[in-house]
């Protein structure tokens, strides 16, 4: 999701890009622990459509807009970080 350049809103790309790689990671070790085979690129491709459509929610992203002060607007969010 791009809701302005990264400069302008550090939190949220963080924020949803932490969700995609958590779930990157459970689905390695799912299919590495679970199931016995290597995780490797075909198979990421195969599952990352899946990653994305969990990951990208509109919780996630209004979780992510309400972590970084922008909705509900709250500066205090980013200003207590600066200090």
């Amino acid at each position: 999701m791009v809701v302005g350049s990264h400069d302008d809103f550090p939190g949220v790309e963080i924020s949803i890009a932490g969700g995609v790689g958590e779930m990157v990671r459970e689905r390695v070790d799912a299919a590495t622990r679970l199931e016995y085979r290597d995780f490797d690129k075909c198979e990421f491709l195969d599952e990352i459509n899946s990653i994305r459509q969990q990951t990208f929610k509109l919780s996630t992203v209004q979780s992510a807009f309400q972590a970084t002060g922008l909705i509900p607007y709250n500066p205090e969010v980013v200003i207590s970080k600066l200090r």
